[in-house]
């Protein structure tokens, strides 16, 4: 089978250089650290993101509404990180409170630490894929280890790493098993490996748009986004969608 067509982040960018970013101010942004680089947690529900949360913030930990909701947000401090643990969602969107309020913390992070179930790989990729699409640095935990071996589910973490582009750990969350390397692999954080048809349409948009995360939103139909920026929302969405889960089967086909 032919192998995905991606590209690195470097050789897209030097086929197609970055334009200039503006930047929007919302309530995201005042209510996340201005003082260190933002560690956000990002997953589909019940992946264990909390304990991984725990294990980087310790004991002292805020729970606060995210401004203008109901939705609680946990934030805490690591040495190096402000951290932050978003809603549990399965993809990037603003179809209710909970994934409006994780997209705009995502769109605000430094870097994305996205807790996959081993278990559900072609469930939750698809949340990875659009992470990479959004051009975030990110580093993939691949939690539940321990109970995909026991039901002969077979993981080439090294193999998923590369086609992925970013670093890929394994994890047991509940034995703590892989947290002793879960710093070092944070900041060997990177982004992915794009989708290069996807990234072009993307860059055409960053003249317009603050990023290349908002781009991707403003091409996948999101109003609020394409609002904040003045821009028409995108009609693509589903396009987008279908082409994302294709990539996700075609890389677990290869597997």
């Amino acid at each position: 089978m032919n192998d995905i067509p991606s590209f690195s982040p470097d050789d897209l960018t030097e086929a197609i250089p970055h334009a200039h970013h503006r930047h929007v101010d919302t309530s995201a942004a005042q209510f996340l650290s201005q003082t260190k680089k933002k560690l956000v947690l990002v997953g589909n529900p019940n992946v264990g993101k909390s304990v991984f949360f725990n294990f980087l913030t310790g004991m002292y930990v805020d729970v606060s509404n995210f401004p203008g909701t109901t939705v609680e947000v946990s934030h805490g401090e690591h040495a190096k990180y402000a951290v932050y643990d978003t809603p549990g969602i399965y993809g990037v969107s603003s179809f209710n409170d909970e994934e409006r309020v994780a997209r705009d913390i995502i769109l605000e992070a430094d870097i994305v630490l996205n807790v996959v179930d081993a278990v559900h790989l072609e469930r939750d990729l698809f949340l990875t894929m659009q992470l990479i699409d959004m051009g975030k640095k990110m580093v993939v935990c691949l939690n539940m280890m321990d109970e995909a071996e026991e039901r002969g589910i077979k993981v080439d973490v090294d193999a998923l790493s590369h086609k992925l582009g970013v670093p890929v750990l394994p994890t047991t969350a509940i034995r703590k098993k892989g947290f002793d390397k879960l710093e070092a692999h944070v900041m060997q954080a990177c982004m992915g490996n794009a989708d290069s048809s996807l990234h072009r349409r993307l860059h055409e948009l960053l003249d317009r748009v603050g990023s290349q995360a908002e781009a991707l939103m403003v091409l996948e139909g999101d109003a609020i986004i394409a609002d904040r920026h003045g821009v028409e929302p995108g009609s693509d969405r589903d396009l987008i969608y279908v082409e994302r889960r294709n990539r996700v089967n075609r890389l677990l086909d290869m597997s």
